[in-house]
């Protein structure tokens, strides 16, 4: 009997020992060949069609302009419309990089595609898509930014809430990181925080062009400190998650939330606007918090 049992756990130290481990670089081409899957699919299919195979139940698709797609099934009856049907275009993209967490459980993925806007110009527009793994292993699409290039789709407002003293030790530090973070953009100004919070590798999109950096903050807070003697209270960007979901490993999590921004123009008119902020955070060496992707859209 004992000979049995001895050599019933050897074969399981062999099984695990020997057993193939999909380590980070791994998960990484794994998510950028799934991004690849839904470019493919919407250049005959359309984003919707083409996205919706692999969205998490929960997902949430932010639009050019409006409130964000809520949920996989609200995906589907949105692509069934033939209004909608005939305004989603057929779209192509190239995904240029990934992350994933230690636990290969949660990650991002970020590309660009080439924007029309009359008489031969282009645009380049900058995406991003963030993913995480389903109960059965499958990754599959948490947040979709930027691709969906749709206005007027009658979506509510997210009715979400967050409490921060309820969250756990791993998605309350990444809380705590994006209240700091908008104390620190209201109170020292909007480069100077997203040049204190953004990861050496981290990437920040706009409306077009290239991502802005670590290196692009620095050049343009270093311009606006000539200019003047502070950066702070000439524009105001105010946010709060309302959503945080963290990795197994504890090393990346991302938020969303709403946002206003307030400024005012070179002819003394204030202007407001709003949207919607996601954000992935990353822990970095030093056991701090740094955004290592930050995109948002307007409603």
């Amino acid at each position: 009997m004992k000979m049995i049992v001895v050599l019933y756990v050897t074969l399981l130290i062999l099984l695990f020992t020997f057993s193939p481990v999909i380590g980070e670089e791994d998960e990484k081409s794994n998510l950028l060949e799934k991004d690849r899957e839904i470019a493919a699919a919407s250049s005959r299919l359309g984003i919707l069609e083409a996205i919706h195979p692999f969205l998490a139940d929960d997902a949430l698709l932010f639009p050019l302009k409006g409130h964000p797609i809520a949920g996989r099934s609200t995906c589907e009856k949105l692509m069934k419309q033939e209004e909608i049907k005939n305004r989603v275009g057929r779209l192509t993209w190239e995904p240029v990089g990934a992350d994933v967490s230690a636990a290969g459980d949660l990650g991002y993925t970020y590309g660009h595609f080439d924007l029309p806007t009359g008489e031969g110009k282009k645009d380049l527009i900058y995406y991003g898509m963030i993913w995480k793994k389903d109960t059965g292993g499958n990754w599959k699409v948490a947040a979709c930014q930027r691709l969906v290039l749709l206005e007027n789709l009658d979506q509510k407002p997210l009715d979400m809430k967050l409490e921060p003293s309820k969250a756990d030790k791993r998605t309350g530090e990444v809380i705590a990181t994006e209240y700091a973070f908008a104390r620190h953009a209201a109170e020292k100004g909007i480069l100077e925080a997203f040049h204190q919070f953004i990861a050496d590798t981290g990437i920040a999109l706009g409306q077009s062009g290239p991502p802005r950096t670590k290196e692009t903050y620095a050049a343009a807070l270093a311009a606006a400190r000539k200019r003047e003697k502070s950066t702070a209270g000439k524009a105001l960007l105010e946010w709060a998650p309302v959503f945080s979901y963290a990795a197994g490993s504890g090393d990346m999590a991302y938020n969303f939330g709403p946002y206003t921004y307030t400024g005012t123009r070179a002819d003394g008119t204030v202007e407001t606007g709003h949207g919607y902020f996601v954000t992935v955070w990353k822990k970095q060496p030093d056991n701090t918090w740094k955004f290592v992707f930050d995109g948002g859209n307007q409603y």
